[in-house]
Formats: structure tokens, sequence, C-alpha cells
């Protein structure tokens, strides 16, 4: 069965003709000068195609920062991930299928969504989820998912801006974000686990038990903590990508390697 293809609102313009082959560079977010060269896969998300018959599959999901916003692929913190999981299974790279769906401006609703949706139809080996702002959501408007944030309210057609001002609401609370954090995780995990999907779970912005309030902590504490890790603030201001503003290669090393370590410490 095939995956989905990328159905979100980040469709970057094509800045060199599709060749032979299925991927196809181009110029997004920041990094609009084109000083780095993002390919995308048939699918549309970036990096290699999906292959069924590959040793091992890898499912990734997250935001920019998953995405590798202004680092080139190799130096993206999936893609090490990937060279870690190869390494420890004496496979060649190219035997271990990496599948980022990541979205600029993901919102922790898209990420576990993209990421059930895609392994209900082709089961992976491994899924890492890497969890986002709070403050990022998603609403559905008829057959499409619009990602929202405190961004979109500037950038919005003040017509689209009308028609959803009723939804907003329902994303501005900080009860309501961390409702939908755990939701999400607890959803993802969840399913997972009913399909035997070993899974690390990462968090840009880490909730604490004393953040909840007393409803929230029994869901809390359904989480899978053994499988999850905060990435420390810091982490991703160690260096900066091109544009400026996103992490750079070094940070990307460093959560790969947090990601790495919890794996480990889960599934040995």
């Amino acid at each position: 069965m095939d995956l989905h293809p990328y159905r979100g609102r980040w469709r970057p313009d094509i800045t060199e003709p599709e060749g032979s082959d299925t991927h196809r560079s181009v110029a997004i977010g920041r990094d609009d000068a084109s000083t780095k060269v993002y390919r995308l896969n048939s699918l549309g998300y970036r990096g290699e195609e999906f292959d069924p018959e590959a040793s091992l599959k890898l499912f990734v999901c997250g935001c920019s920062n998953t995405f590798g916003l202004g680092v080139e692929l190799e130096e993206s913190w999936p893609f090490l991930f990937k060279q870690k999981l190869a390494q420890q299974r004496g496979l060649p790279e190219s035997s271990v299928n990496l599948m980022n769906f990541a979205e600029i401006g993901a919102s922790n609703d898209y990420i576990s969504r993209t990421l059930i949706e895609q392994s209900a139809r082709v089961r992976p080996d491994l899924i890492v989820a890497a969890f986002t702002y709070w403050n990022r959501f998603e609403l559905l408007d008829r057959a499409q998912s619009v990602g929202y944030g405190p961004w979109r309210v500037e950038q919005d057609d003040p017509d689209d801006l009308t028609k959803r001002a009723k939804y907003l609401l329902l994303g501005t609370d900080t009860s309501q974000e961390k409702i939908r954090l755990i939701r999400n995780v607890l959803l993802l995990q969840y399913f997972c686990q009913s399909k035997d999907i070993p899974f690390v779970f990462l968090f840009v912005q880490p909730l604490a038990r004393s953040d909840l309030f007393a409803a929230l902590a029994p869901l809390f504490e359904e989480a899978d903590l053994a499988s999850s890790t905060s990435i420390a603030p810091y982490i991703l201001t160690v260096d900066r990508a091109v544009d400026g503003t996103h992490p750079g290669p070094r940070a990307h090393g460093l959560v790969a390697e947090a990601a790495w370590r919890t794996f480990c410490v889960r599934y040995g």
C-alpha cells in the first residue's frame, strides 16, 4: 500500500524542473535565497523516496526543526539518527528508509495525525515524533486541515481570518494547549502500542506534571516517559542555520544524540 502524499499548506515554488528522478529542488521558508537545496520526494516530503522493500523503515515527523530548515539534509537530526540506527544494526545507510513527514510550522495535531495516518497504511519499524510548541494547533476547514499559530493572524487573508475567527478561541487558552499536547501524545502512543511499533518522543517544549491542573495529572501519568526525552532549550541555539533562526548543524547533532540515547535506553 502506498503512503499518502503531502497535502499541507507549505507548497514551495520549484526552482528547477523535475528531472527523470522524482526529486525537486525548492526555495522554502526564510531561506528564500536558496543557499540550501531542499529536495522533495515524489510524495512532497523532504528526503528520499519511499522504499517498501527496505530492511528498516524509519518514520519521523515534527516541525521546521525536524524538516531541517536552513541545513543540508545530511546535517539534519533525522538523517543523523538514521545513520546511528544503520550502524547499530550493521546495515548500509541505504537499507534504512527514512521518511521525514515534517512540515514547516507544524502543530502537534499534524504530527500525531500524520504519523498515525501514514503508519496505518505502512507499518514502520520505528517512529520518532518530535512534538513542537503548544501554541500551534490544527483546524479542519471542510476537507482541508489548516495549521494555526500566532503568526497566522497577521498572514491570513481578512476574509479567511473572519471565517475562522470563531474557532480561534479553541486554541488560545493555555489549558487547552496542555490538553491538546497530552491528547496527541497519548493518541500516538496508544496507536504505536496497539500495532507493536517501537517509538521515541522528543519534546521541544517540555511539559511537567507541576504545569498541570489536577484533572490532567492522571492522563499525564499514562504517558510512556521511558520512550520520551525533552530537548533543553539551549540545545536548539548552540548554533544557527543559514536563516539565522533555526538550529544549525551542531544543534541537530545534539538532538540526534538525545533521541538516540532515549532509543537505546528503551530498546537496547
